[in-house]
């Protein structure tokens, strides 16, 4: 747990940036110790920062609708272009940080967002300020420059290579989206980002404590259903933010027999309450920590 007097403080930008640091301390103990349920963290980092790409460009898909449109589709059809923002920030989350400029090309064509790879080789590179959260903000704001795009999927590609700097100045082997969730653009000023930085680290650092005790909860719950493939059915749930059962049939889990084994997993999972169902209808739920 974090102490209570770790809050921004916009009236003092000493004591803002000593808070900062001291979150991000926390998130970088967390992920040095790669606890099993990193990915799920990731993912829903992944989600929150879609979520708040796709409000920046006007869409409607809030957080449900968003998982409706990458779980409920396959993965080769087009999911709309909300959708395909969350594909993109999930496929960003997965990606190995030390390939900085190649994935942000890879997610600035992913966009449709132009630009010569020589930009992004640079981005990462390029601040040699020693603060993590302003080199980030310096890096979101040349991507800006650079692309000429200050908002739209322009907006959204900088927010990329600024999670991307704040993962390589912190030893990260994959961002965790933190600046995306965020939606830390161009306005405001650096101290003003800089909150918002803090806040959505803050946010971040509870979901990881939320997600600690619910994975206690499941393995602990897992362990009394006596289901083959029960233990590859868990670390699909730890890996992700949701799942379907059709997703635990395709990710290895197959050992659970038929999309309807892995339902009535889940299913029992809920009755435990080691597992939560997030759509509330009776056909294509999702489930998740």
């Amino acid at each position: 747990m974090l102490p209570p007097w770790l809050a921004p403080s916009p009236q003092d930008a000493g004591a803002e940036k000593f808070a900062a640091g001291a979150v991000l301390l926390a998130l970088d103990r967390m992920v040095r110790a790669e606890p099993g349920w990193l990915g799920a963290l990731r993912a829903r980092q992944a989600l929150q920062a879609a979520a708040t790409s796709v409000r920046s460009l006007r869409h409607r898909e809030d957080e449900a609708a968003l998982r409706d449109a990458h779980h409920l589709t396959r993965p080769g059809d087009d999911p709309g272009p909300a959708g395909k923002i969350y594909r993109v920030w999930r496929d960003f989350s997965a990606r190995p940080t030390r390939l900085a400029g190649p994935c942000l090309a890879a997610f600035a064509e992913a966009l449709g967002v132009r630009a010569p790879m020589a930009v992004f080789d640079g981005l990462t590179r390029a601040s040699k300020n020693p603060d993590p959260v302003a080199a980030a903000i310096e890096a979101a704001d040349a991507c800006v420059a650079a692309l000429e795009a200050g908002a739209g999927e322009g907006g959204v590609l900088a927010a990329m290579a600024a999670d991307l700097v704040l993962a390589r100045r912190l030893g990260w082997p994959r961002p965790l989206s933190v600046i995306g969730a965020a939606g830390v653009g161009r306005r405001g000023t650096v101290a003003e980002r800089y909150a918002k930085i803090l806040r959505e680290a803050l946010a971040c650092h509870g979901r990881a404590m939320e997600l600690e005790r619910r994975a206690a909860r499941l393995i602990a719950a897992a362990a009394t259903v006596r289901v083959k493939g029960a233990e590859r059915g868990v670390a699909a749930l730890l890996a992700d933010d949701v799942v379907s059962a059709g997703d635990l049939c395709r990710a290895g889990s197959a050992a659970l027999g038929s999309d309807r084994a892995a339902r009535r997993f889940l299913e029992r999972l809920v009755e435990l309450g080691a597992l939560r169902e997030m759509t509330q209808r009776p056909s294509f739920r999702l489930y998740g920590l």
